[in-house]
């Protein structure tokens, strides 16, 4: 059975959307603009909240064309626009079927639920003001997304512009937050696969027995590193790093002349390994 009207809610695009609520009376909020097409009587009531925001009170005259182009068989012969309570909200109603006790029943009760909303609004928007920097962008994004629910509830344009640009600035830092993380993460990868690869190399050398004095750093550090585990396998490696520098010792200074030292270094390693083992 087709409904005796349509119903549409002006938005802040100045749009329409058609809104088939359960119960008629729901749709009236003081914070909306709201269209109504009576079929019988050909009439398109425009009903206008006390609070409704004055940018989309400006929006107002696109409704009826909005109206008649979704529906392009119907007819518009009267049109009304409706604030307050006059004679034409009488006769509205009485089209609608309302009591005039049950629709301001229904804006009060809407004005009870609002302070509630704006309460909450306030509450949540101490809990933001009071996060520092340095918390999470998600815990900011949680309280924001819940603050512009709440505008739109409230039908508040201007904090349903200052939270949806919040919004943006949020998502920008979580962004820039996993970009650095991933950046971190990527920088810690690399430094595993280069020392991954210097301990690779330092055992190709052993393996080889091919050393060359640029070996000489990789097989120390190798050596003095956590990774060599076990006695011999560093008592093996400053052996070798003590061969390198024996095999041409004057090559040696004129690469490393601040290691004048690490023969006696390295020979009193070697010696204390081999006495503990």
């Amino acid at each position: 059975m087709q409904s005796p009207f349509l119903i549409y809610r002006l938005l802040k695009s100045g749009e329409i959307k058609l809104i088939e609520p359960k119960n008629i009376l729901d749709v009236f909020e003081s914070v909306h603009i709201i269209a109504f097409y009576l079929f019988r009587v050909k009439r398109l009531y425009i009903w206008v909240g006390s609070e409704a925001p004055r940018d989309l009170k400006n929006l107002i005259p696109r409704i009826e064309e909005q109206v008649l182009k979704r529906n392009p068989s119907i007819t518009i012969l009267r049109h009304f626009t409706i604030e307050g309570f006059t004679n034409q909200t009488q006769e509205f109603l009485l089209y609608l079927k309302i009591s005039e006790e049950e629709y301001k029943k229904q804006l009060d009760n809407w004005a009870k639920k609002q302070k509630l909303m704006i309460k909450r609004i306030e509450e949540l928007e101490k809990q933001l003001n009071s996060l520092d920097s340095s918390r999470s962008p998600t815990e900011k994004k949680i309280i924001a997304q819940e603050l512009l629910e709440q505008s739109n509830e409230l039908n508040d344009l201007s904090r349903i512009q200052k939270y949806e640009n919040l919004l943006l600035v949020i998502e920008e830092k979580r962004k820039g937050e996993e970009e650095r993380i991933a950046e971190e993460k990527r920088k810690v990868e690399e430094e595993r696969k280069a020392e991954e690869m210097k301990a690779s190399k330092v055992e190709e050398v052993l393996n080889s027995t091919n050393y060359s004095l640029n070996d000489y750093l990789n097989i120390l550090r190798e050596a003095n590193s956590s990774e060599s585990t076990t006695k011999n396998h560093t008592l093996s490696l400053l052996t070798t790093c003590l061969n390198i520098i024996q095999r041409d010792k004057n090559a040696f200074l004129l690469k490393f002349p601040k290691r004048i030292n690490d023969v006696k270094y390295l020979k009193n390693r070697i010696s204390k390994l081999k006495e503990n083992n």
